[in-house]
Formats: C-alpha cells, sequence, structure tokens
C-alpha cells in the first residue's frame, strides 16, 4: 500500500508511528518533493488485524525492506501437515459470520494462537482467548 501526494502525484514515505495505550495507531506520511504530510489513524481492531498477518509498520533498524518475491512466498507459505489445526464444527461456523474480507486474516490469527498454544484443534473456546487479546 502506497499514499500519494494530492499536490504533486510524490509516493510519500513514513514519517513517524505513533501508538496510544488503547491499541490505536497514528502513522504520520510526508511527500519528499514538497513537504505536503497526511496523517492515518487506525483503531485498535485494526493495529490487531494488521499485527496478525505479522506485518510491521515503523521506522528504524527493524524495518529492513523485504524484496517483492519474499513477500508473495512468505505469504503464500503452507504450513507443514504436522502443524495443521482441524476446526470444529461450532468454531468453523462462527469463522464463516467473520466478514468475508478480513476471514482469511482471522482464520490465520487464530490457527497461529492456537500452534502456540499447542492446540490441535480450535475451538469456541479457544476463538473466545484470541478474541480477548485483539
Amino acid at each position: 500500500m502506497k499514499f500519494v501526494c494530492l499536490k504533486c502525484d510524490e509516493a510519500m514515505a513514513i514519517k513517524s508511528v505513533n501508538g496510544d495505550s488503547d491499541g490505536s495507531a497514528g502513522i504520520t506520511f510526508t511527500c519528499p518533493a514538497c513537504g505536503g504530510g497526511a496523517l492515518m489513524l487506525i483503531n485498535p481492531m485494526e493495529a490487531q488485524l494488521v499485527k496478525g498477518m505479522g506485518v510491521h509498520v515503523g521506522l528504524g533498524a527493524a524495518m529492513t525492506p523485504r524484496g517483492p518475491m519474499e513477500t508473495i512466498e512468505s505469504s503464500l507459505q503452507k504450513t507443514a501437515p504436522d502443524e495443521e489445526v482441524e476446526w470444529a464444527m461450532d468454531a468453523r461456523e462462527r469463522l464463516m459470520r467473520v466478514p468475508a474480507i478480513a476471514r482469511p486474516m482471522a482464520k490465520m490469527a487464530i490457527e497461529r494462537h492456537a500452534r502456540k498454544s499447542g492446540a490441535r484443534r480450535v475451538t469456541i473456546e479457544l476463538m473466545d482467548e484470541v478474541k480477548k487479546h485483539m
């Protein structure tokens, strides 16, 4: 995703990232050509969604840019068969109530949590546990 300056049609750069205690964040962009600026605010739910996808937004040494193929390969990477997570029927039905645009990201975040906690089966209780941390 890129932000483009409306005045000069240049790609804007991240100037600063500020988090709030409630989990929301503000990302300030600046235009390198004309100095114009923009601010994007994300609420706690959006911030958690981005984190759940493994995306880091920020500045500094930790932000080493990844090549396009590296980004695509890591996002399409399948889990090994021994890491597969089974879904209980009621949990799968609940997942289907998540809006279609967010469903793949929610599923990925829930399965990641299940693996980290050693669970092999996603249940309603596990989904509630994930929801508490969002």
